[in-house]
């Protein structure tokens, strides 16, 4: 009975890949909030370890924040192309952030495999009803 309780038990460590379908389909504002909630349990769980790859990836960070600072006080932009250019940030961020996690986690690529095997059977079957 422990054994089958323990294979069913979902690693939290791979949230990203089993919820990847719900972040595909949703809006992103909601993808946004989900990668938040997936990225905020990750961080809870591990520290961060910083190697040079990172502290390179912190310094465009910085860069790209410090050009948009500037940008947004020099000149006159649409709200729509701030919101993108803040969209862009976040991204570099979670990158960052999931760099940091997933090189110290332990991935069991069995499982991993078994995921993008449930993955792919969902993107065949959305696939197929896009033909109906």
């Amino acid at each position: 009975m422990y054994k089958l309780y323990y294979k069913t038990k979902i690693n939290p460590d791979l949230y990203l890949f089993y919820f990847l379908w719900p972040i595909v389909i949703t809006p992103k504002e909601i993808q946004f909030i989900i990668i938040c909630f997936i990225l905020l349990n990750l961080l809870h769980r591990h520290k961060l370890y910083f190697d040079i790859l990172s502290y390179f990836m912190l310094m465009f960070i910085a860069i790209y924040l410090f050009s948009i600072v500037y940008n947004l006080i020099v000149n006159n932009y649409e709200l729509e192309r701030i919101f993108a250019t803040i969209n862009t940030f976040s991204i570099w961020v979670f990158a960052l952030l999931f760099y940091l996690i997933f090189k110290v986690i332990h991935v069991d690529f069995e499982e991993i495999k078994k995921i993008n095997f449930t993955n792919y059977c969902i993107l065949i079957v959305i696939w197929f009803c896009s033909f109906i």
